[in-house]
């Protein structure tokens, strides 16, 4: 299974973990950052650029951010044809509420960041 993910400036889609696969995300275009929370809860994170690639292991929860000032675009495989998904949500009703609070957080200061002439600044970020 593979799939084609353009992503805008600051853009992130939700956190997400795979339960009966791992990912590999290859960056095509721009620069994001990626990471996952191991199972103690210890946050593991990466700029990439072009021509990189990141693997988020089997069951972890993951996210990916457009770190970059311009549209990027990546291409995930998983190597299962039945991965399953669960979302952030999911995750958050873990004994361990304060990590995913934490990587939340984290995530939407990027949104207080301002780049001048930043076109994409005023956007609503949905989550």
């Amino acid at each position: 299974m593979d799939r084609h993910q353009p992503l805008l400036v600051s853009a992130s889609p939700l956190s997400r973990s795979h339960p009966r696969a791992s990912e590999m995300m290859f960056v095509h275009d721009g620069s994001v950052l990626a990471g996952f929370l191991d199972s103690t809860g210890k946050l593991f994170q990466k700029r990439l650029c072009e021509g990189d690639v990141f693997i988020f292991p089997r069951g972890l929860v993951h996210f990916i951010m457009n770190y970059g000032l311009r549209l990027a675009t990546t291409f995930s495989m998983l190597n299962s044809q039945n991965p399953g998904v669960v979302g952030i949500t999911h995750a958050m009703f873990s004994s361990d509420f304060d990590v995913v609070e934490g990587l939340m957080g984290r995530m939407m200061k990027f949104r207080e960041m301002e780049i001048p002439g930043n076109n994409t600044a005023d956007f609503p970020w949905t989550y």
